[in-house]
């Protein structure tokens, strides 16, 4: 699926490694296609590289058949004087480029998110700011581990809906797993945009633009919400420094 993007390899994680407006245009493409598999698109921060390296099965997920993107602004800023440096795509800017001049493709659009209010107030976004914008579908995914009698339903709904694209809002790494057997029977590229969703449908506030650009974003996030937030952006952030520190020890010594 990324064969025509450049990758780098980032703490052992394949990573696409291009300008985000070719990004945007590869998703848009592989997503108008008919392809007789799905695709994965997986997002990449500083939290989730922690997650992989703490559970082996997120880690292979990760270096398996999928699109993985650098997220996080730390992933840009360690690699700039890389051979090959990695070059930040938000998931919200994703969401927005790709609902944008998807109109133009006639991209039709599910999204999965995490309850029906969010689901309301995405719809009417959208739809406000996208003239001609085709969403076929917004569910609330639901919680905890699905019966094969849920999978079913949710796969009947995405194919029954004739989605070129499906958005998945909820947290990570439950959605990046989910995608997997979605995105394979129901043949369309499944993009794992998390919080993303909530920002565009104006539930949470993203930060602001300086903030985005300084790699801080994460600490604005945990302003916003240190209850839920504080052991992912403190402890995960620790353990993301130690990574990366260990990393570059490694290679100096070899």
């Amino acid at each position: 699926m990324s064969d025509l993007l450049p990758r780098s390899t980032f703490l052992k994680i394949p990573v696409i490694a291009a300008p985000p407006d070719d990004v945007v245009s590869h998703i848009i493409d592989i997503a108008s296609e008919s392809p007789s598999t799905g695709h994965r698109v997986h997002l990449l921060a500083g939290h989730s590289v922690v997650m992989a390296h703490e559970e082996p099965a997120f880690l292979e997920l990760l270096t398996s058949d999928g699109l993985v993107i650098p997220d996080g602004r730390w992933l840009e800023l360690l690699t700039r004087k890389a051979p090959v440096p990695l070059r930040q795509l938000r998931g919200h800017d994703l969401l927005q480029q790709v609902c944008d001049q998807g109109c133009g493709r006639k991209l039709r659009h599910y999204f999965f998110v995490s309850s029906d209010r969010v689901g309301d107030a995405l719809v009417h976004a959208v739809t406000a700011r996208y003239p001609g914008i085709e969403v076929v579908g917004v569910s609330a995914y639901p919680y905890g581990e699905l019966s094969e009698s849920e999978r079913s339903a949710v796969a009947k709904a995405v194919v029954e809906s004739r989605a070129d694209v499906v958005w998945m809002g909820i947290s990570s790494p439950r959605q990046d797993k989910e995608s997997v057997w979605l995105s394979s029977q129901t043949k369309t590229t499944v993009v794992c945009v998390g919080a993303a969703l909530e920002f565009e449908a104006g539930v949470q506030r993203s930060a602001p633009l300086w903030v985005q650009r300084s790699g801080f974003e994460w600490f604005y996030r945990l302003l916003r919400e240190p209850r839920r937030l504080l052991r992912r952006y403190t402890a995960g952030s620790w353990a993301f420094v130690w990574l990366v520190l260990r990393d570059r020890l490694t290679r100096r010594s070899s």
